[in-house]
Formats: structure tokens, sequence, C-alpha cells
């Protein structure tokens, strides 16, 4: 008896026609894949060249630029040192976006415009008579000097001690996950990402900016003075909104000695900027403060609106103040740290203290802020882990005390499993590139199919005319810009035996491609036609066992 019941329509499938469908399978399967990987590079592709191209609708001939550091050349300096240097003015651009920049003693070189940044250099007003705020007595300057968060030179050149050094290494060690937590306190909330855009040289992101003015608040209280400071995220909802800011403000505004409208202004053809004005009730003062325009404010939307605030506060007339009226307005030559002047500016006004820094201290005033954000809060139920007195931060540091990571409603000392791929995969695709740089047989690899002495399948394919892209295989848009940069300054080296019509297009087609599997192979001691022989041979022995 059969032990497998077989109904009538059994039948037995013929061998040849079952590969057969297979083999179909398999080709519609391939034209999906390849299908898919071109639109994916096409969308990859079009992403780059907007960013890449976007700065040359902002810089002319004629304009003064600073210029970035070189991706190709390791920096081994300060990592919170100043990147970029000049002043310096551009001769001409060309189409493919490459620059030709004058420098100051009157030799020329070609910079792509992607490392250059705009330079606004400030107009030299007459004279204006100045006025301190020292006018303002809220405190006495022994309470500005005694208390812990006040402002002043001391605080923030004085020496980190050895744990606190560590600590702040650690939260802004660059190689480690983006999502750990490091301050969850009430409202608060601050990721090392976070604190990357306040201690590192980025432009401050909104949410560690709200936790510095809360430092800013207490420290006003310690000098007898009650102050109002407006979410970072609430007053551009006033301009991009048409909502009215006093829905959005408290009823007793009138009472307060000071209120503070932290604003970041976006406009058209100009880049986004932080703006801070302060309206001081009792002496009926608006001060605008823009670290870029110390003898104006860069936003006259935001001045209509501020104007009109203080017109509901006091009907009365009110008094006009800028940065120029002060006896020394620290300004903004460059970078992106008009965040971290505003924090400095309220602090100063809040505190009765003079504006006694400069831009040249603004690294260091990044680290001062980042201590007193990871001694002054704490995550909750686990206490002040980042507090360089407590032994959870020692713990932490010597690997004894797992970290936490934020993620979506929770908190958790295990790692997420997308946060860890993430962190691997940035890690491998840095390791790759550090390699495909520094190694000489895959420059000399490139040089070979530049000068037509290496055959290139991928070269072979764009002359034949074909559309299809090849990925770049990179996720990082960090080791993208690397790699990129090093190709080249390769192709610009190399005697080209051929013509290019789009350089962008030629590098991302075959060079990536050419220069990631050159790395590879030689990465993994395996050279490109062992992998074909080997996927040959296992595809022809599935195919004679299946036949």
């Amino acid at each position: 008896m059969n032990a497998c019941p077989m109904g009538e329509d059994f039948k037995i499938a013929d061998p040849e026609d079952d590969l057969d469908t297979r083999v179909n399978e398999m080709k519609i399967l391939n034209e999906k894949v390849l299908s898919n990987i071109e639109n994916a590079q096409k969308r990859q592709q079009k992403s780059y060249r907007n960013r890449k191209r976007k700065l040359m609708s902002t810089i002319s001939p004629g304009d003064e630029v600073l210029i970035s550091q070189d991706f190709n050349i390791k920096q081994r300096k300060d990592t919170l040192a100043d990147r970029h240097k000049g002043p310096f003015t551009v001769d001409s651009i060309s189409k493919k976006g490459v620059a030709s920049v004058v420098k100051d003693n009157g030799t020329r070189c070609c910079i792509n415009v992607s490392r250059l940044r705009p330079f606004y250099r400030l107009e030299n007003h007459g004279a204006v008579p100045c006025v301190s705020l020292q006018d303002h007595e809220y405190g006495t300057p022994d309470e500005a000097t005694d208390h812990p968060y006040a402002f002043s030179g001391e605080k923030w050149e004085k020496d980190l001690g050895p744990l606190q050094e560590k600590l702040l290494k650690y939260v802004l060690d660059k190689s480690l996950p983006a999502a750990e937590l490091i301050v969850k306190d009430d409202n608060i909330c601050l990721t090392r990402e976070d604190l990357w855009s306040l201690g590192l040289n980025q432009c401050m992101e909104s949410t560690i900016g709200n936790a510095c003015f809360k430092i800013i608040r207490e420290a006003a209280q310690k000098h007898g003075k009650d102050v109002y400071i407006a979410d970072m995220y609430v007053v551009p909802t006033w301009k991009t909104m048409n909502v009215d800011p006093l829905s959005s403000l408290p009823n007793n505004l009138c009472s307060k000695d000071a209120i503070l409208f932290p604003a970041w202004s976006m406009q058209q053809n100009q880049l986004d900027h932080y703006l801070l004005c302060v309206l001081l009730v009792v002496e009926r003062e608006i001060i605008f403060l823009d670290s870029v325009l110390p003898g104006g404010f860069g936003d006259d939307s935001y001045k209509t609106i501020f104007r009109h605030i203080a017109g509901q506060i006091d009907p009365r007339p009110w008094t006009e103040k800028t940065g120029r009226s002060f006896d020394h307005f620290p300004q903004q030559t460059s970078g992106n740290y008009c965040g971290i002047l505003i924090l400095i500016y309220a602090l100063c006004i809040c505190t009765n203290t003079p504006f006694i820094f400069t831009e040249n201290d603004v690294p260091l005033i990044r680290q001062w802020w980042c201590i007193l954000l990871m001694e002054r809060f704490q995550i909750e139920g686990h206490g002040q882990r980042f507090a360089f007195w407590t032994d959870k931060a020692s713990r932490l540091l010597q690997g004894t005390l797992q970290p936490l990571f934020r993620v979506s409603r929770s908190i958790t000392s295990d790692i997420p499993p997308h946060v860890q791929t993430m962190v691997n995969r940035t890690a491998q695709e840095k390791k790759l590139v550090d390699f495909a740089v520094q190694d000489h047989g895959v420059r000399q690899h490139l040089l070979g199919v530049l000068c037509g002495k290496e055959p290139s399948k991928w070269l072979s394919r764009i002359q034949k005319g074909s559309s299809l892209r090849v990925p770049v295989y990179l996720d990082s848009e960090e080791e993208q810009d690397s790699l990129f940069f090093y190709l080249q300054d390769v192709l610009k080296s190399a005697p080209v035996e051929f013509h290019i019509e789009d350089q962008v297009q030629f590098i991302l087609d075959v060079l990536f491609p050419e220069c990631i599997t050159q790395a590879m192979s030689t990465l993994q001691g395996i050279y490109l036609f062992i992998y074909l022989f080997i996927y040959l041979f296992i595809y022809l022995f599935i195919y004679l066992f299946i036949y």
C-alpha cells in the first residue's frame, strides 16, 4: 500500500520544463533587480549632484570665500579648531564646479566649489555712542562672579580635570552611536548627536539650544531677575505660519524683567542664521542682536513681530538698540557658530556681565556648554551619569556601566539592532575608503584604467552609451564625499586617453566601482576573477546536479 496517496491528476513533471521555468524566473528576477539598481542609482546620483551644485548658485566670481579643509588629508590637530582658511577672492567658476581662487600672495589655485564657503565682510561704520548693559543693575558684581553658571573668561578658560576631559571626549566621539542618551530630565532629552551640534564645529540644534537657555534662566534667577525665554521651535512659527505670537506667550509678560526671543531666520537667497531679540520691560528697550550685522538685524519680518509684541506689553514708545550699542560686541566673521553666540549674548545680559569674549574663544565655549549640560542635568531613573564627581561617570568610562540609548518611547541599556548595524556599516565603509585612498596598488590600477593600460568593463559600458547606473556601494555621505574628492584628484593627475563629457558621472559610474572593487579584492586577498570563477563553478555544479 502506498503511504503517499496520489489523486487521479497526479503527473510526473518533466525535468527540462521545470528547469526552463526556473531559468525564466531567474531572468525576470535579474531584470527586476537591474531595474531597481538603475532607479536607485539615478536617485542617488541626483541627490549627490544637487548637494554638490547647490553651492554654485550661491558663489559668483568676485565673491570672497573661505576654503574648507581637504577631506583627503587627515587632520591631526584639535577637532574643535577652525577648518577654514581665508578669505580669498573667486576669479572664475567653470561649468563643472571648479573655482579659480586668488590667494593673498597673488597665486591662483583651482578648488572644487564644495570646499568653498561664503565670507561676509562687515562694513566699517563710524563710531556710535556705546551703552553698556551694566546700566541695568539687577544684581551685584559679586553675585555674577560667585554664580556657578555666570559667564566670565575664567569659567571656560579654566583647565578641565582629567575625568572631565575623558567624559567630554566620550560624549563628542563621532565613532560612538549617535543615539546614546546623555540627558533625560523633565522635558529635556539630549542624545550624543545633539551634543555634537553644540560641542563640535557644527550648527547648533534647537533641542540642545533650549536646554542651554534653561541654564541661562536659572542663572538669571540667581541674580534676582525674572526672565522669560521663548521656545526655539515656537518662534519660527510666528513668521512661517502667520500665527499670533501672543497666543503662545504667557499673560504676565509685563511683570518680567526681560523677555528673550531666540529666532532661527530662513530667508530666500540668504544663509540660515540665528538671531536674538531681548525686551527689557522696565526700561522699555528692544535689543536686536545679530552676530553678523552688529549695527542691524538681518530679518525685517522678525523685527516687525518683536516690535508688535513690545507694543502689546507696553504701548508707550520703546528705545531700540543693536550690537553697536555696547562697548565691545563680539562679531561673527566666519563659521557656523551663530547659535553659540546668541547663547553667550543671552547669558551676559541675564547676569549683567560685559561681553568679554571673542570669536577665537568659541571652541572653548562650546566645550564649556557641554560640561554645564552634562553636570547640570541627569537621566531620569539613572542619576547623573556624566557628572565628573559621580562614581557612575568613572564606571561608564571603564566600560563596566552600560550606556543608554534613546529609542521610540522607551529607554534601554541594550544597543538597538538597527543602531548597531548602522555603526558597523559606517565603520566598514570608513575602513574601506581609508584603505582605497592610501593603497598604492589601487591608485596604480585607477591610473592604468585612465591611461588605457588596464581593461574596465564599466569604462567600456559608458563608452558604448549605456544608461545603466552603477551603485556607489557607500551609504555614508561623508565617505562618499571623501572618496569622490580623492578620485577627482586622481582624474586630474592622470593623462586621460579619451574624452570625458561629464566628470561627475564618469567618477560615479567608472572610477567609483573600479576603486571599490579593487580595494575590496585586495583587502580580502582574493582577486576579482576568483570571485567569478567560484560563482561559475557553483552555478555549473547546481545545473548539472538538477539535470
